[in-house]
C-alpha cells in the first residue's frame, strides 16, 4: 500500500508543476509584444567615433564632445539618459 501511495503523490506533485504553464497558455493572446532595443546612436558612432576604442566611456565621451552634430533621435536619447544637456 506504501508504494501506491507514494506513486500517487509523486504523480500529484509532479503534475502539479505543469499547471501554471497549462493554465498561462490559455491567455496567449493577451501577450504583450516588446519591440526589440533599437540604438539610436549607432549611425553617429560608427560616423564620429570609428576611430575610438569600442569602450562604454570613451564612447559615451566621444558623442558628447560631438553632441552638436549628432543626430535628433541620438540627441533626445541622451538627453533623456541625462548624458548630455
Amino acid at each position: 500500500m506504501r508504494p501506491i501511495f507514494s506513486f500517487v503523490l509523486f504523480v500529484f506533485l509532479f503534475a502539479g508543476c505543469f499547471a501554471p504553464v497549462q493554465e498561462n497558455e490559455h491567455h496567449s493572446d493577451q501577450t504583450t509584444i516588446v519591440e526589440p532595443h533599437v540604438d539610436p546612436c549607432k549611425e553617429d558612432r560608427k560616423k564620429f567615433c570609428k576611430n575610438q576604442p569600442s569602450r562604454r566611456g570613451i564612447t559615451r565621451e566621444c558623442l558628447i564632445q560631438n553632441a552638436h552634430s549628432l543626430s535628433p533621435d541620438c540627441k533626445a536619447y541622451l538627453i533623456k539618459k541625462g548624458r548630455i544637456r
